[in-house]
């Protein structure tokens, strides 16, 4: 190649002299400078297509390597398949579809090792880290982005607490807040962070997030409600012991309704905020219904099994079984669980689908009782 460059270049300083030292002549310059710049054209030409079927035949490869990794992954055989994705990134540090991959395939080596070998599950957990990273700095401005991809740097944050490296997990889990991480209860209850725990700066780190995940999700309590389009709902249903609940029962009080079944895992987990927020708020007029659906078993099996989990949970607000005519007043239902907040006159404010964290329901609850205090 050097070689041909050395030619190129002589030929063209070549032409260039007699194009100066001979412009008397013309139509020869002329003629000697269009061939020179027809020689480098094709020449360029050459070398792209070379460079364009090299790319090519590298795109190939690659493609055959992934599809080798994810004929892997499908066995479990996850850090085969790891190992060939990071050597095919090596060649291609920036494709997206690359990352998203082997970000999957760290997750599921991760969900492998978790419960089993935790310690082992960590450089996985780190690599991850490193790897949406990587994805961020191409994406700097993508905000929702870095909040769904939070986790895995929160994720890192409890290894470096595990290994007892305090200052590593302390910084780790600020930027993981940073990104969006935002789940105190789980930063609060999880056992890898016990070494920090009783640290002053583990408990500032925890109350001065709390100050700003509270600030900024009444901001956003606010918006939802404005944006929210009502709806006519009523509720006319028999509590256990057969006496008719009503949703006029609840006038003059902000009311949550929890659709809600015992085969539902998000549900239950979602049943403690219920509690804790009916401990905090029920003397501020704030009450919770929960409108259970249950399909196995007759009705008295039923009742049961909702009464056994109720006194487990030490639930302090009614339960009563839903229907579908209750069920078909909401538009588009999606699952469970579906929360309504509904104020004070009766009207349906806002509604939510899936499991939310206790900060998140507080917010929405506060922006409600806050409305009665105004009027």
């Amino acid at each position: 190649m050097r070689v041909q460059w050395l030619v190129i270049l002589c030929v063209s300083v070549a032409f260039c002299f007699f194009a100066v030292v001979g412009a008397a002549n013309g139509p020869a310059c002329v003629a000697a400078q269009q061939e020179s710049q027809e020689s480098k054209q094709q020449e360029k030409s050459e070398q792209g297509d070379s460079k364009q079927q090299e790319s090519a035949e590298q795109e190939e490869t690659n493609k055959d390597k992934i599809q080798r990794a994810v004929q892997l992954a499908s066995n479990d055989e996850f850090v085969k398949a790891i190992e060939i994705v990071e050597e095919v990134l090596k060649q291609d540090v920036e494709n997206l579809r690359y990352q998203g991959l082997l970000l999957q395939l760290l997750s599921a080596q991760i969900d492998a090792l978790i419960d089993e070998d935790r310690q082992s599950a960590s450089p996985y957990m780190i690599r991850a880290a490193e790897l949406v990273r990587d994805v961020a700095k191409s994406r700097e401005n993508d905000t929702r982005l870095k909040s769904r991809l939070s986790s895995f740097i929160y994720q890192e944050a409890s290894c470096y607490a595990i290994d007892g490296q305090r200052e590593e997990a302390m910084a780790t889990l600020a930027e993981a807040f940073e990104w969006g991480f935002d789940d105190l209860e789980q930063l609060t209850g999880d056992e890898d962070f016990d070494a920090l725990k009783d640290s002053a700066e583990f408990k500032k780190f925890v109350d001065d997030q709390i100050v700003r995940i509270r600030r900024r999700l009444a901001e956003e309590a606010a918006e939802q409600f404005a944006s929210f389009e009502s709806y006519d709902f009523d509720i006319e249903l028999a509590d256990f012991d057969g006496e008719t609940v009503k949703l006029e029962d609840y006038e003059g009080k902000v009311l949550i309704v929890d659709f809600w079944g015992t085969w539902c895992a998000p549900c239950i987990a979602e049943i403690p905020s219920f509690i804790k927020l009916k401990n905090e708020f029920g003397a501020e007029r704030l009450d919770i219904l929960g409108l259970t659906y249950e399909s196995v078993g007759d009705e008295t099996e039923q009742i049961e099994r909702v009464k056994k989990l109720m006194e487990e949970k030490q639930v302090n607000y009614k339960c009563v079984f839903g229907d579908e005519d209750t069920m078909s007043q909401i538009p588009s239902f999606q699952g469970f669980p579906t929360t309504l907040f509904i104020d004070q006159t009766g009207k349906v404010r806002l509604q939510l689908v899936g499991q939310h964290s206790y900060y998140e329901l507080e917010a929405l609850v506060k922006e409600l009782l806050k409305e009665k205090l105004s009027n």
